[in-house]
């Protein structure tokens, strides 16, 4: 079995664990937003992740012409494969917008199966995207222990320049991409 995971490496660690998972079940994992764009990759599967980055441009709201194209590219791929789409968030960070919620919707009528990390997440998207509660799967959020650097917590203050008298410290897993995510 193949499967395409239409998202770039690069934006977010978690994205190689369903790809890790997937490979050690003996699937091959494709990835990238283009293969998703051209549908000239042969797949057995379809992933998505954020519909926010489906889109060139990053965290630019998408205009009438690109939601349209979304839903033909959609539609090419629904005839053809099943699609999973994995819920992370509501709307794109720092963002909610019409358009942004369109992208979601047209996804997440699109999937044949939305992926949520905990139970909470069901009802929150179904809450605006009620299509999603007949097709709602719980798989519990993966550790990172694939981030471990092995460092031990004094050598990891060391590297860091972090001084021993701070007691506390705060980790936060995943991209802080403003102040306001603090």
């Amino acid at each position: 079995m193949r499967i395409l995971i239409a998202a770039e490496m690069y934006l977010n660690p978690y994205i190689g664990e369903p790809g890790r998972g997937y490979a050690a079940n003996g699937c091959e994992v494709v990835f990238g937003v283009q293969n998703f764009w051209t549908s000239f990759v042969e797949c057995d599967a379809l992933h998505l992740h954020w519909p926010e980055f489906l889109f060139p441009g990053g965290l630019k709201s998408p205009n009438r012409v690109a939601l349209r194209k979304l839903g033909e590219c959609l539609d090419n791929w629904r005839r053809r494969v099943p699609i999973i789409a994995t819920a992370h968030n509501l709307h794109p960070h720092r963002i909610d917008d019409a358009a942004y919620r369109e992208a979601y919707r047209l996804v997440y009528e699109a999937a044949d199966m939305v992926v949520h990390h905990g139970q909470s997440s069901v009802q929150l998207v179904a809450d605006q995207y009620p299509i999603v509660l007949r097709k709602s799967l719980v798989i519990p959020h993966g550790h990172y222990a694939f981030m471990d650097s092995g460092l031990s917590r004094d050598e990891a203050r060391k590297e860091l320049g972090l001084n021993k008298k701070y007691k506390t410290l705060i980790l936060s897993v995943g991209r802080i991409r403003s102040r306001e995510e603090f």
